[in-house]
């Protein structure tokens, strides 16, 4: 298993020069860097807002969601820690560095899980490592700077000394416990509910004694992790604090927001659902139907072997047609299915209730509370990427328990059917990792070339306006030297008026909204636009 998990590791490292390190692929990197690079810089955690003239109440700083503290904003302090981490390794190996740190979780958190599933049975260790490290959201999320994969890691651990605790009671367990929870909570807010998940399963299927010291133990983590994390914060930003708006968050109300969560983090094949997307579906209910007849009507090995085989047509069809995103965990983690259709209703060996009973309670927690668009933008549901290690080994048991049943030829099949389907989404993953990249980077380029060739007469930086709150996270690299003002589309007339009456010649105008354009142009003419990515807009405006 440890061999494997060292080719594991530079397999990954191996993918990195496809993918590439510039650009990004979520906004949310793009403020974590920024923070990382002023702290790299030494330049502290804050920075005064760029154009206050324009911008009096302070309520268009270039980042959505930062941190202000009196008159000045930290771009990403919510987990302090992890700048500071991604700080480190930008200086020893730039954004090679940053991303190396979340492929070293990912590893992590991929042997953890195949130490959990040799608990159940020593033939699962290295399928596990592999579904876990290479074929599962975890290995999208290797090339993100978000942390899932260090806490993903770190969730492991936790269950990992839980299961040791109820094996072999000893109050070392309960205390690593506390820290991996704890260390896993200043990096990931989800952690906060994975705690909760743990707590409910080691009374509900640990055999712990409620409010013993081992069952509470997670919550006690998760709630030094989150006092760290204040603690932190304060020091970071000191004096009264608020954060800036998210100008584009959705809302159907409670149970709408609910329910649309869970239609794209667990159900989508993909945003936009189309002919290409149906092939993914499929391969996976196809192979769904091949392991269900191998289970229910062994005897029928040609069902098998069709569906099987259709299950890999169906896949290198999907992979060929250029699919995109996969936001459902279904969908990017097709074990999840197939293995529910394994399951026999034999007894699972005694960790698979505790293992299963964490999860469900964790994303049951993740479907209460998260945003109604879910990560905005994700592979595989990103808020249940850190329950992944726990999951794999237990819906992987009844899957192999299957394929031993079948004859060896049957069984290859089968087998090869799924691999096929894993290396299709892998492979699609690395793509779409390197499409987004680059589009970014093309994004990024447009509107700094575009800032750099209309400077202002007043002497002062360019000015950059935009009403996508991504756009500043995404060119961090261009806010840094202009003065870039992030507003709401009903305030877009207000901004507009206020640059005007300050006499700005020259601006940068940055949408996704055509109908924003031309708010703007009541007082501003188009000199030019571009549309350097599908979707975004820079154009060059020019006062009346």
């Amino acid at each position: 298993m440890w061999g494997h998990a060292a080719v594991l590791a530079l397999v990954l490292a191996g993918f990195l020069p496809f993918i590439g390190s510039s650009g990004q692929f979520s906004a949310d990197e793009g403020a974590a860097i920024a923070q990382a690079r002023q702290l790299e810089r030494g330049d502290g955690w804050t920075v005064p807002d760029s154009f206050p003239q324009a911008d009096p109440d302070g309520s268009a700083f270039p980042y959505e969601l930062s941190t202000r503290g009196g008159d000045r904003y930290a771009t990403f302090a919510k987990h302090p820690v992890y700048p500071v981490l991604l700080a480190a390794a930008d200086r020893v190996l730039g954004n090679g560095g940053m991303l190396l740190l979340s492929i070293g979780g990912n590893v992590a958190a991929a042997t953890i899980s195949a130490l959990l599933a040799r608990r159940l049975d020593p033939r699962l260790a290295v399928p596990a490592l592999w579904v876990t490290g290479f074929g599962s959201p975890l290995f999208f999320d290797s090339y993100t700077v978000i942390a899932h994969t260090i806490g993903a890691a770190l969730a492991g651990v936790a269950v990992m000394c839980a299961v040791r605790a109820i094996e072999r009671p000893r109050r070392m367990w309960s205390w690593l416990i506390v820290a991996a929870i704890a260390a896993g909570t200043v990096l990931r807010t989800e952690m906060l509910l994975f705690a909760l998940g743990l707590s409910i399963a080691l009374v509900v299927a640990g055999r712990a004694r409620a409010m013993s010291w081992l069952s509470v133990a997670p919550v006690v983590g998760a709630i030094t992790g989150s006092l760290l994390d204040r603690v932190l914060l304060r020091i970071a930003v000191p004096g009264p604090q608020s954060t800036t708006a998210w100008l584009e968050q959705p809302s159907g109300g409670f149970i709408g927001d609910r329910l649309r969560a869970l239609k794209i983090t667990w159900l989508l094949p993909a945003y936009d659902v189309e002919l290409t997307s149906a092939l993914l579906v499929g391969a996976i209910v196809s192979g769904a139907i091949s392991i269900w007849l191998a289970r229910a009507r062994p005897s029928e090995r040609d069902g098998v072997r069709v569906f099987a085989f259709v299950c890999g047509a169906a896949a290198v069809a999907w992979l060929l047609l250029d699919g995109d995103l996969v936001p459902g965990l279904l969908s990017a983690l097709p074990i999840v299915v197939i293995g529910a259709v394994a399951w026999d209703r034999r007894p699972l060996p005694p960790p698979s209730a505790f293992l299963l009973v964490t999860f469900a309670v964790f994303s049951l927690a993740v479907l209460a509370t998260q945003y109604a668009s879910g990560g905005s933008g994700e592979w595989g549901g990103r808020y249940f990427a850190i329950g992944i290690p726990v999951l794999v080994p237990v819906v992987l048991l009844p899957t192999v328990r299957v394929w031993h049943a079948l004859d060896r030829p049957t069984a290859m099949l089968a087998i090869s059917s799924f691999v096929v389907v894993s290396l299709a989404l892998t492979a699609t993953a690395a793509v779409t990792l390197r499409r987004y990249r680059h589009d970014v980077d093309v994004l990024v380029s447009a509107i700094d070339t575009t800032a750099r060739a209309h400077p202002n007469l007043d002497g002062g930086a360019p000015v950059v306006l935009t009403t996508n709150g991504s756009a500043a996270r995404f060119a961090y690299t261009v806010v840094e030297h202009t003065r870039w003002l992030t507003v709401s589309k009903d305030r877009l007339a207000e901004y507009r008026d206020r640059l005007r009456s300050l006499g700005v010649e020259s601006i940068t105008f940055v949408t996704t909204d055509k109908d924003d354009l031309r708010v703007i142009q009541d007082a501003y003419r188009d000199d030019g636009e571009t549309h350097p990515v599908p979707g975004w807009i820079v154009a060059s405006l020019h006062l009346r």
